[in-house]
This record gives C-alpha cells, sequence and structure tokens, in this order.
C-alpha cells in the first residue's frame, strides 16, 4: 500500500478486505464477479449480497472511490467468505469477521465526514438481512439513489419505448438484408443485444445460438426446418456468425449461460458435429466476459419451463432489463417489474443448481474423450 493509499481514509477497510482475499486463496476479480451474480440477492453471513463487476472489486481494493459504499464493501466480504467456505483446504474462520468489517467501515466513514449517509446504507443493509426496517426520510432514500415505484416504471416505460423503436428499425438494422429470414418477434432481439451490457442466457436442451459452430447451428435448423433450401440455409447460417462478432468485439457484454444437459444428450448429431461443438464451447468459455454452466434437467425445470430465455441488461442507465422468451413459432418480451424479477430471481436460483464454471469445463471435456473417435 502507498503512502497516498495508507492516508485514504478507508485504508484500513481496503487492508481487510486484501487480508481476507489472501485466506479465500486470492480469487481473481473475474472470478469474484462470477460469484456475485451467482449469489446476487442471496443472504450470505447476514449479507445481502450485491454484484460486484471486476471494475468494482478491482477499485475497493485499490481505493479508487473517495468514499466507499457499504452495500459494496459488505458484499465483497460475504463472496470471499463464501469462496473459503466452499473450499476444504481453506479456513472462512479465519476471516475477519463482518463486525469488526463495520467497525472499521463506521470509523473510517466518521473520518472521511461520510458518516450519515454511510450509516444509512449500513442500516439499509441490516434491514435486508434481518427483516426489520430502519426509519429513514423519503429525502434520504432519494439522496441514496434507491429504486422506488415511480423509478421502475419511469424504468419499463423507457424500455418499452426502446423496444417499439427497434420494431419500427428493421428497415435500418444491422441485420436489414437479411430480413426476409428473421421473423417478426425475434428482430428486435437481435438489434438490441448489441446495446446490452449484460445478457443472461438459459437453453434447457440446445447451445445457445452465439456458442454455436457453423456446422451444429447447420445441422439444428435442418432439424427444425426439414424442407429448407441451401440457399436460404446458408443465409441463415451466415445471419449467426455475424450476430456472434457481439462476443469478439472490444466492449462485448458479459455472457452468462445456463444449458441444460439435456443438449449433451443428443445423441442424433453426428460425433464429428458434436465434437467441434464442445470444443468451441470450452475455448468460448475461458473468455473473461463468457461464463458456461450446465445444470440438470429436473433442477432447471422445478425453476422454468423449458424454453430458451434472454434477460438483457443494457449499458445506458435508466432502461429495466428486458426479458424475451423464445418459442418455436413465436417470441414474447417482457418489461414489466414483476415479471422481469421473477425471472431474473428464477435465473439466479438457475446459477446456484447449476454446476460451477470450472467444474462445467470439466465436464465437457471428459463428455469429448467420451464421444467415439473419428474416423480415419
Amino acid at each position: 500500500m502507498t503512502e497516498r493509499d495508507r492516508d485514504h481514509p478507508f485504508a484500513e477497510v481496503a487492508t481487510l478486505l486484501a487480508d481476507n482475499r489472501r485466506i479465500a486463496d486470492t480469487p481473481t476479480f473475474a472470478d469474484i464477479y462470477r460469484v456475485s451474480v451467482r449469489l446476487e440477492g442471496q443472504v450470505v453471513a447476514g449479507v445481502r449480497v450485491e454484484r460486484l463487476p471486476r471494475s468494482t472489486a478491482n477499485d475497493l481494493l485499490r481505493l479508487v472511490p473517495q468514499t466507499l459504499k457499504w452495500g459494496q464493501v459488505s458484499s465483497f466480504w460475504a463472496v470471499l467468505f463464501w469462496i473459503a467456505d466452499q473450499d476444504d483446504r481453506l479456513d472462512a474462520r479465519a476471516m475477519h469477521s463482518l463486525r469488526e468489517l463495520r467497525r472499521r467501515f463506521n470509523r473510517s466513514a466518521s473520518h472521511s465526514g461520510a458518516a450519515s449517509n454511510q450509516g444509512l446504507a449500513a442500516d439499509l443493509e441490516e434491514a435486508d438481512a434481518t427483516g426489520i426496517a430502519p426509519a429513514v426520510a423519503p429525502e434520504g432514500l432519494a439522496e441514496m439513489g434507491l429504486v422506488g415505484p415511480g423509478q421502475h416504471r419511469r424504468r419499463q416505460e423507457a424500455t418499452e419505448r426502446l423496444l417499439a423503436n427497434a420494431r419500427r428499425r428493421r428497415a435500418t438494422a444491422w441485420w436489414s438484408e437479411y430480413g426476409d429470414i428473421v421473423t417478426e418477434w425475434s428482430g428486435p432481439q437481435l438489434t438490441l443485444e448489441w446495446e446490452a451490457s449484460e445478457i443472461r442466457y438459459y437453453g434447457p436442451s440446445r447451445f445457445p445460438d452465439l456458442l454455436q459452430t457453423a456446422d451444429y447451428a447447420r445441422y439444428v435448423i435442418r432439424q427444425d426446418s426439414p424442407g429448407i433450401d441451401d440457399v436460404t440455409l446458408a443465409r441463415r447460417v451466415e445471419l449467426l456468425m455475424r450476430r456472434q462478432e457481439l462476443l469478439r468485439r472490444s466492449d462485448p457484454p458479459n455472457y452468462l449461460v445456463v444449458i441444460g444437459e439435456r443438449a449433451l444428450r443428443d445423441r442424433d448429431t453426428p460425433p464429428a458435429i458434436m465434437r467441434e461443438q464442445l470444443k468451441h464451447l470450452i475455448t468460448m468459455a475461458n473468455f473473461q466476459h463468457i461464463t458456461v454452466q450446465f445444470v440438470a434437467d429436473e433442477e432447471a425445470e422445478l425453476l422454468l419451463r423449458p424454453i430458451p430465455m434472454a434477460i438483457t441488461r443494457f449499458t445506458e442507465p435508466g432502461y429495466s432489463d428486458l426479458v424475451y422468451l423464445e418459442h418455436h413459432a413465436l417470441g414474447i418480451y417482457h418489461t414489466g417489474h414483476d415479471k422481469v424479477s421473477y425471472f431474473a430471481l428464477r435465473y439466479n436460483a438457475l446459477l446456484v443448481k447449476a454446476l460451477l464454471p470450472h467444474v462445467t469445463v470439466g465436464m465437457l471435456l471428459d463428455v469429448l474423450d467420451r464421444l467415439p473417435p473419428e474416423d480415419h
């Protein structure tokens, strides 16, 4: 820690978190982000976990912001605790306690002159965990930027306008030259996924479009449309390959994928096509912005119907998330707070049931080894 860092009002907090990170075997910031997504909204050791983007976790330890937020600090602590608690080699009990973290945080906040708002944040965090609401003046909530019903409604209306605009933009969308093969219901999703900061996807029985090889895509399209002509088939595959450029651009969205194990048990897919698809999936899963997890079919179907689903979060603030359910012959969009929250919570529960990303990759390697050998 530099001399400047030691003079920072929250230096004690950063030191405690750094100690706990070492006890947790120094997980990467990408790992911390992935675990925070998995735990988001759940209470871990008395803390309701918030999502921690890689930059946020890094900034907390580097003391980039002058004033830290208790929700982020306590979530960082909870994620590290959870990581250590899951590993038999590590001792989560050796970590600095949440009580000690709160004591240091409150002392630091008072020194920084931000005690009142930070104390309110701590009280709200405790209320989330205990169900006991503190007395908070309405203006205090407004200053902290907490979302109320009015904001939910405004965000929903903004997303509905965005969706309506995407429906009108068929003639100027990036995929317009393929307009004759893009359905009315799927067009808005193709347009809006390019404006996403994050996409959470559930594929109950097939690998997601954005992670398919050309041969696998060609095969499943023929399965779905047996009478398709060669020209249309080639154009549909070409369109898919162009869609996939989204994940290769310089600022790609975070792409979190949960796939039902049924996709691996498809015995009809030719082994050569499946082999290349699995190799491609393993390669893509190694990119920091892509997380791939598999889930047992029976676990998934307790939470969600077996319908492909995408939850899109937009880069620009002021929009609600957008849920897209893709049926075989139609697509359904949800922008309302209640519906979006329902599917988001179900997706988070799905993440908890799913295999961890590194376990998923190991399983894919095992499946790859068991495929019939290639003909020579």
